[in-house]
């Protein structure tokens, strides 16, 4: 194991998850993501994008304590008691998006597969992205990798920039 996965697996040990943070560019938002959950607590991996990489963590550490205290997110569940003023919502990261967005978690994990459900921040009136309302400057910070078509779950310029990429 190199420095990285070591870490990984020390922190999976000791705190039950680790938070992987990407710092995004001018194509994709910052994002983040743990792994270990489903290993140490038999609940998916969660994703979150758009926001600043410590809030982020802060937020996935969140997350984290309350699955380890037996807590449970659910696909299409609206969950009080997360952010500050709107309940966020979680939605299952289809399979073909967990190579581009969460490559680490396919590394811990191996052959045997993960799961992994994204949380979605609500804009200042409690709409989600796919929703209509949606604050527009907002908008382009949340990929839906819950949907399976690419311009649709990524909007037309990151699709472009990950197929150039070859990452999809």
């Amino acid at each position: 194991m190199d420095d990285v996965e070591r870490r990984v697996r020390s922190d999976v040990d000791t705190f039950g998850w680790h938070v992987a943070k990407i710092a995004g560019d001018e194509s994709a938002p910052p994002w983040a993501f743990t792994i270990g959950l489903e290993e140490q607590f038999g609940h998916p991996e969660i994703a979150i994008f758009g926001m600043e990489l410590d809030l982020l963590h802060r937020v996935l550490n969140h997350i984290g304590e309350q699955v380890k205290r037996g807590r449970r997110f659910e696909d299409g569940e609206r969950a009080e008691g997360v952010l500050a003023n709107h309940a966020p919502c979680f939605r299952l990261v289809l399979p073909r998006w967990h190579s581009p967005f969460l490559g680490n978690a396919g590394w811990f994990y191996g052959e045997k597969g993960f799961s992994a459900l994204q949380c979605f921040w609500p804009d200042a009136n409690g709409n989600l992205p796919w929703e209509p309302g949606f604050d527009p400057a907002w908008a382009g910070r949340q990929p839906l990798l819950f949907e399976e078509d690419e311009e649709t779950a990524l909007g037309r310029a990151l699709a472009g920039v990950l197929r150039a990429e070859g990452a999809l």
